[in-house]
């Protein structure tokens, strides 16, 4: 299994990446807080870690999914929501 870590070292290790943790652990109420778990795949082309994500082994269930960088930078009316 991968490398077990915490958010913020998974930021600085990885800025500007996807992130996919097995075996995680949120640590606060927030949504995006903090989390430990095992680094399982990492990857600045999104191309390339959905290519990780799918060769992972079928034992490996329950991932977090996050991206360490900034969504969208510099957005001056904050987040966009979106609506299905």
């Amino acid at each position: 299994m991968g490398q077990r870590m915490m958010w913020q070292e998974i930021k600085e290790a990885f800025p500007d990446e996807w992130v996919a943790l097995a075996n995680y652990e949120v640590k606060s109420e927030a949504p995006y807080g903090d989390i430990i778990g095992d680094l399982v795949a990492h990857s600045a082309n999104e191309r390339e870690f959905t290519e990780q994500i799918k060769s992972l082994p079928p034992d490996i269930s329950g991932l977090d999914i996050r991206f360490t960088g900034e969504i969208l930078p510099d957005n001056p009316i904050g987040p966009i929501l979106w609506q299905a």
